[in-house]
């Protein structure tokens, strides 16, 4: 068994004097954790004895301690060697110094044990444990030892501990007179008056830094580590992505591209690049078109009609549509095939608007015979009584959500084996759910199960990834046409931009909002289009997806949404944090907005005069909201930022002719989906409900291992996987093993599974949970017999020999190596009747979903509703359009906070992907179909140069339909849109100016400016 621990720490003794002690066997020794005695072999080698004891295994070891390595004044290194308790073990300790500015020494510390041997069937589960116990013992007395002005014993006690004689030892006090302890009063203060001091506020913003690395890194041996498990290997930069993955004998595949948005491909000629040294094979269109079938379609007819295969057949739908791949011994060769490859083709007329797709002048797919692949009604309630009744009515002409996307660290990536003699695939590639292997089963005619989909970690994923599957099944039939040979795809930056999954857009036409003499929204009609690019793939879902928020945060109860989605020449769309809900979101909070100012009440008031206030509460389509309190949301979001002195600010900047707003946005983050909710778009849909599992096991060891029925890509799942498990079991977090990423050779999984629609939290959690339940039943009956105890008188917990069953109130137990040696390695003492246990255990959560009713579209479509508010306050130049941000607060609740540090994470980076999108972030098309944001060059991605200052608060609201009251966090993204138009048009409201879309660029705002039609977009009727 290997153990490695590594940390630092900074002493304010001079890096000499350190390395002086350090690299003294002599003063070193007796720092060991229950040192008992020594003497020198050598000048570098010691025999030390130290006691060792684990529970009530107990013994003394001898060690032969050597100084392999004395490197003045900047490292220190010593092997021990030797054997304790039937065992035999190895160690190694490895000091380098830096010095610090103060005069101080940091010293980055690692350690190393290695033990064979039956001492480790004695320890069980709790050697690690242990081992870090004893290097925390040992880190602590180096700190204390090596602080200056340490105060020291007076007299040498009869019998003193190792800590004392360590400090004694330190300041050479065995070869000074007894006398000589008695330092001149002050003579502490003259030494330390002689290092150089950093002035006090340097000193505190120093050690605050460290303090915030240490504990990012999960270093800080003197405090319990608050980080997620997974940021030792990824902060440290040791984490797997596909691109590092790097099989024996991989070929490079590079893709040759569509310059066209719409076009027909007339001849391709790949002879010169079939030619090259180093390329392997050319594939094609027509080639493979025979080698598989058409993806499946979710949607029902017309949809189910496209044809989508891995590369362009007979012609190209969007600028970037692959239409050759090449694969060659390198990715440099294979890009320079690329170019060798000649295609002809001939142009067709280009859709790009919804608009223009409507007409159906020009089809993207003509066995469609449309370019709407799917249109349906949203209902509820008596519209014609509510409008008729209202005192206002206030139309809105048009509003526009853009096109944005997300910029992963790691984009799309897939390396693929095709095994002819297992017949199946084997992938490691950055998807996040299940469903792709469907996909690629159907269209490659392969048996699921013979498809091994593995990830490590995914380099971000925010839902785009799901749309990864064709390029996993043209890596795939490149990697059979070469033999079988590994073939990698790793998607450029300028390539993710171009064809990459994109966000989808979606515009809002003849909206209509009934309001009462108090303006309260009695009702609302409005006709939506969203733009899904070229293909559907995952669409139609988002087609439905949107009303799990039908209402928003709001009371309405009277609503016709007429909804259509449309195809163009646009790259394809694909899921986007808050995928689909999130446009209609801002949609929703755009018309509050929009009619709180034309009928000239406050944006709070507005809001507390129309929020939902009962809780849980069921919506018009039969959603049900779980828990929450918006009020106390905006409340608490406008003490946060001090929301009456910034109104105070805003008339004064507004006297002085500044464009200053102040803005509200509140979001609803729906997790955990109802699939059954295909049926409202496809009635003949396959798909119900929602199924996640986990399996937890007791390995032979004794340790406790979990692998999770979802994709890892930045929730924590190491971390707080381990929470739940250790919480149920009475043990620590470090004690539990959570598989690092998904493999399904190894991972319990179903076709629902995946990190999606922040479902983790809820359903993964719950699963783990339920997978634990069992493990827990599995030992008590063990322990029950072993202990000769009934199951009601024992508990879980830590004891001297680390994790164990005990009988409650007694010092009889048994530790889990034990339960686990009862039924892998010494099971015939086992009574018959429990001899069917083997501590490997599997659960699947299924929520308590029924299948909606297709005709009239109402039944539950999600499980949980986590809640935002966010508040900002900006100002506007009104020379260049740019936007200020003042200002910026969330608060948030997302029922029971599992992890906090996690749930800030989270919030930080939602926000920062709202801002990104708000402002800077997007991606637009020209007439004839070019991406004009091909590349980091024209399309801004958020960073930490552009983040505010955010200013957080929680509170929670545990939700009863989940078993720990949590909501999940993760959709949260959206708010930030709602904020920023807000307090745009909190602050243009003055010049005539509507806020119509969801991008406020410098350059939107600055042509609004100059062409101010409020009165054009936007009418009221007032009937009171």
């Amino acid at each position: 068994m290997e153990m490695k621990f590594d940390g630092s720490f900074d002493v304010d003794l001079p890096r000499n004097e350190v390395f002086e002690i350090l690299s003294d066997p002599r003063k070193f020794a007796p720092m060991l954790p229950t040192f008992h005695s020594m003497e020198m072999k050598d000048d570098r080698t010691a025999l030390v004895r130290i006691k060792v004891g684990i529970g009530r295994i107990s013994g003394t070891a001898s060690t032969e301690l050597t100084l392999e390595e004395a490197d003045a004044p900047v490292r220190a290194r010593y092997v021990g060697r030797g054997k304790v308790m039937q065992g035999a073990y190895q160690m190694i300790s490895a000091f380098d110094l830096e010095a610090m500015p103060n005069g101080g020494t940091r010293i980055n510390w690692m350690g190393e044990t290695q033990l064979v041997g039956k001492i480790l069937s004695l320890a069980g589960g709790g050697l690690r444990g242990y081992a870090e116990k004893e290097i925390n013992r040992l880190i602590g007395s180096l700190q204390e030892g090596l602080t200056p002005g340490a105060e020291l014993p007076k007299a040498k006690p009869k019998h003193e501990g190792w800590l004392a004689r360590s400090i004694r030892r330190l300041r050479h006090q065995d070869d000074q007179p007894q006398a000589a302890e008695e330092a001149p009063e002050g003579a502490a203060q003259q030494g330390a008056e002689t290092l150089a001091q950093q002035p006090q506020e340097v000193q505190v913003i120093q050690k605050e830094a460290r303090q915030r690395i240490a504990q990012a890194l999960g270093v800080n041996r003197q405090q319990k580590p608050l980080s997620r498990k997974e940021d030792n290997r990824l902060i440290r930069g040791r984490g797997l992505f596909v691109d590092d993955y790097k099989p024996g004998g991989t070929l490079h595949m590079a893709l040759v591209r569509s310059p066209y948005a719409h076009a027909k491909i007339l001849n391709i000629d790949t002879s010169a690049a079939d030619a090259l040294p180093g390329v392997f094979c050319t594939l094609s269109g027509d080639e493979i078109s025979k080698q598989c079938q058409p993806f499946l379609q979710i949607g029902p007819e017309p949809c189910d009609a496209i044809k989508d295969y891995p590369l362009a057949v007979g012609k190209v739908r969007y600028q970037g549509d692959p239409v050759v791949a090449v694969v060659a011994e390198s990715l440099r060769l294979a890009q320079d095939a690329v170019q060798l490859v000649e295609v002809e083709y001939e142009t067709l007329d280009v859709i790009i608007t919804c608009e223009q797709a409507l007409q159906n002048d020009v089809l993207i797919h003509e066995e469609m015979g449309t370019n709407t692949d799917w249109q349906g009604v949203y209902e509820y309630g008596d519209l014609d009584k509510a409008f008729s009744e209202a005192a206002h009515i206030v139309k809105i002409d048009k509003l526009h959500f853009h096109r944005f996307g997300s910029t992963a660290v790691e984009p799309n990536a897939v390396v693929a084996t095709w095994d002819d003699s297992l017949g199946g695939i084997d992938y490691l590639a950055n998807t996040i759910m299940t469903i792709p292997i469907t996909m690629i089963s159907m269209a490659l005619g392969v048996s699921a199960d013979r498809i091994r989909l593995r990830t490590h970690d995914i380099g971000g994923s925010f839902g785009n990834k799901i749309g990864n599957y064709p390029y996993m099944a043209l890596a795939a039939l490149a990697s059979r046409k070469t033999g079988g040979r590994p073939v990698k795809w790793v998607e450029t930056r300028s390539e993710h931009m171009q064809a990459g999954s994109q966000g989808s857009e979606r515009s809002y036409f003849d909206t209509e909002v009934a309001l009462d003499e108090n303006g309260v929204i009695t009702a609302l009609k409005s006709r939506h289009v969203d733009d899904c690019g070229a293909y559907p793939r995952y669409e139609p879902l988002g087609c439905v997806i949107w009303s799990q928020v039908l209402p928003a945060a709001y009371k309405l109860r009277n609503m016709r949404i007429d909804f259509s989605q449309v195809v163009t020449n646009k790259g394809p769309a694909a899921p986007n944090r808050g995928y689909s809900r999130l446009p209609h979101m801002w949609f929703m909070e755009r018309v509050v907005d929009i009619c709180a100012h034309k009928l000239d009440i406050p944006a709070d008031e507005m809001r507390l005069r129309n929020y939902i206030r009962d809780f849980p509460y069921e919506t018009p389509n039969g959603c049900v909201y779980d828990s929450g309190d918006f009020v106390a949301l905006l409340n608490k979001a406008k003490d946060l930022i001090g929301w009456d002195e910034w109104q105070q600010k805003r008339e004064k900047a507004k006297k002085e002719g500044r464009l200053m707003g102040i803005g509200i946005g509140t979001t609803l983050d729906s997790g955990t989906n109802n699939f059954g909710q295909s049926v409202i778009v496809n009635p003949d849909s396959p798909f119900s409900g929602n199924a996640v599992p986990a399996m937890i096991k007791l390995d032979i060891d004794g340790s406790v291992s979990v692998a999770v029925g979802s994709f890892p890509h930045g929730q924590g799942h190491e971390t707080v996987v381990s929470q739940v498990v250790a919480e149920e079991l009475g043990i620590t977090p470090e004690m539990v093993n959570v598989a690092v990423g998904f493999d399904t050779a190894r991972n319990v999984h179903s076709g629902q599974c995946g990190t999606y629609a922040s479902q983790f939290a809820v359903t993964g959690l719950s699963a783990v949970h339920g997978a634990t339940e069992m493990l827990k039943k599995e030992l008590k009956e063990l322990a029950a017999f072993s202990l000769e105890a009934a199951e009601d008188d024992l508990e879980f917990g830590l004891g001297d020999m680390g994790p164990e069953v005990r009988v409650k109130g007694t010092d009889r137990g048994i530790n889990f190596w034990a339960l686990s040696n009862l039924v892998n390695a010494n099971s015939a003492r086992l009574p018959q009747a429990l001899r069917s246990l083997n501590l490997n255990c599997r659960y699947t959560y299924r929520p308590p979903f029924e299948v909606p009713d297709p005709e009239s579209k109402f039944g539950n479509l999600t499980l949980t509703y986590a809640m935002q508010t966010h508040l900002a306050v900006v100002e506007i130049d009104p020379h260049t359009g740019q936007v200020k941000i003042l200002d910026y607060g969330i608060v948030d609740d997302c029922g029971k906070m599992i992890n906090p540090m996690i749930v800030e994470g989270q919030l930080h980076g939602g926000a920062a992907h709202g801002l990104g999108a708000a402002l800077l972030e997007n991606l637009p098309y020209d007439e004839s179909g070019n991406v004009l944001a091909g590349s980091f060059t024209d399309y801004a991605p958020i960073t930490i140069n552009n983040v505010p200052k955010l200013k957080l608060d929680h509170m929670e609201s545990p939700s009863p339909f989940s078993y720990n009251g949590a909501k999940g966090m993760g959709e949260g993204g959206g708010a930030p849109l709602h904020a920023i138009s807000s307090a745009v048009q909190d602050a243009l409201i003055d010049k005539g100016i509507i806020v119509r879309g969801s991008h406020c660029s410098p350059n939107r705002i600055f042509e609004m400016l100059q062409q101010p039609d409020g009165d054009q977009v936007v009418t009221v009727e007032r009937r009171a």
